[in-house]
C-alpha cells in the first residue's frame, strides 16, 4: 500500500471515527428516531452541498449503466442507517460501532461471489480473523450477561 493510499484510509477511518461517536451521542441524548431526523437533515444539507461543489467542478450527470446501483446503495445505507442508531440507542457503543464496522466482510464476500473480485487465501484469513474479532467484540462473561438483583423499593417495605 503506498503512503498517499495510507493516509486516505486513515482519514476516513478517523473521520468515521468521530461520525460514530456524534451519532452514539445523539442516540442518546435525543434518542433513536429523533436523532435520525436531524442526522437526515443535516445529512441533506451536507449533501447538497458536495452536489454542488461537484457540478461546478465539471461533473456531468446523465442516466447511465450503475446509476440503480448507486441508487441501492444508498437505500440500504439509509435502512442500515435508521437500524443502526436504533441499536446504538440501546447497547453499548463499545460493541455496536465494532461488530457493524465488519460490513465490509459482507462486501468483499459479495463482490467474490459475483465474480468481481479474486480472494487469495490471505484475504480469507483476514475475513475470518475479522468475525473472530467480531464474536470476541459481542462476548459477554456469564457474571455480566445476568440481570443485577432487582432493586428493592423502600416504600413498598422491601417486598
Amino acid at each position: 500500500m503506498n503512503l498517499a493510499l495510507a493516509r486516505s484510509c486513515l482519514f476516513v477511518i478517523v473521520v468515521w471515527g468521530f461520525w460514530g461517536f456524534f451519532n452514539k451521542l445523539a442516540a442518546q441524548t435525543l434518542q433513536a428516531r429523533p436523532a435520525v431526523v436531524w442526522s437526515c437533515i443535516f445529512t441533506t444539507l451536507v449533501n447538497v452541498l458536495i452536489l454542488g461543489w461537484l457540478l461546478r467542478s465539471g461533473v456531468t450527470i446523465r442516466w447511465e449503466r450503475g446509476v440503480a446501483l448507486a441508487g441501492m446503495g444508498a437505500l440500504t445505507a439509509g435502512v442500515a442507517f435508521v437500524v443502526w442508531m436504533s441499536t446504538l440507542e440501546r447497547a453499548d457503543a463499545c460493541r455496536v460501532i465494532p461488530l457493524t464496522a465488519l460490513y465490509p466482510a459482507v462486501t468483499l464476500l459479495l463482490m467474490v461471489a459475483t465474480g468481481r473480485e479474486r480472494l487469495r487465501p490471505i484475504n480469507l484469513l483476514g475475513v475470518l480473523l475479522a468475525l473472530v474479532a467480531g464474536a470476541l467484540i459481542c462476548y459477554q462473561p456469564a457474571a455480566e450477561a445476568v440481570d443485577p438483583a432487582p432493586k428493592v423499593d423502600a416504600s413498598s417495605g422491601g417486598y
